[in-house]
């Protein structure tokens, strides 16, 4: 049975005696947590130069990312709250209860900074928490060089094109001014030859 006495002791009595607390004196738990991103996989695999660097060059096909973290409060520890946010993908921190791991597929190539906070067993939150930045290099057949070189090359595809219907314009206008000399040459001759078959003929 339980009792609360006029001074606001409360007590237990049970076969093993009494316990005694003062409910005025429970308070809360207002420590503040470090939070810590524990390690990164990328792809799967675990990246063990990372070393707790702020910064990350990553290829651009190492696009799938998975980060496991930790919030050093041991009163409690099913109780502790993350919430998480990769910027430059999430509009808005995501919640995650107690669950301290996260897995980012199909990342596009670009810079990502990714943030975790965490509460104690409380709900007191370590609002500043922690974060990474992450760059995903293009794709060498994306980057601006390889832009240029498709250009250089379309345009010189179009070049020859050109330059090869001018130079068919060209043969078939020699052609033609070929075949009007010829027919113009026929035509005096034939002219020529009417006007000396005349000559001869006799009056």
């Amino acid at each position: 049975a339980s009792m609360l006495n006029k001074v606001g002791l409360l007590y237990f009595g049970g076969t093993n005696g009494f316990c005694f607390f003062n409910p005025d004196q429970i308070t809360t738990n207002t420590y503040v947590p470090p939070v810590y991103i524990t390690s990164i996989k990328v792809n799967n695999q675990l990246i063990n130069a990372w070393d707790g660097e702020k910064e990350i060059e990553l290829a651009h096909d190492h696009n799938m990312l998975n980060f496991t973290f930790v919030a050093l409060n041991y009163s409690q520890p099913q109780k502790k709250q993350y919430a998480v946010q990769l910027e430059g993908f999430d509009k808005e921190w995501n919640d995650l209860g107690n669950i301290n791991s996260l897995t980012y597929t199909n990342l596009d190539a670009g810079t990502y900074t990714f943030r975790v906070k965490a509460s104690n067993n409380d709900g007191v939150w370590n609002k500043n928490g922690t974060s990474i930045k992450i760059h995903i290099a293009t794709a060498p057949w994306k980057t601006w060089w390889a832009y240029s070189i498709y250009a250089i090359f379309i345009c010189s595809i179009l070049f020859l094109m050109r330059r090869q219907t001018l130079q068919r314009l060209k043969v078939r206008n020699e052609l033609a001014t070929e075949r009007r000399e010829k027919e113009k040459m026929k035509y005096l001759n034939q002219l020529f030859t009417n006007i000396s078959h005349d000559f001869r003929t006799p009056l």
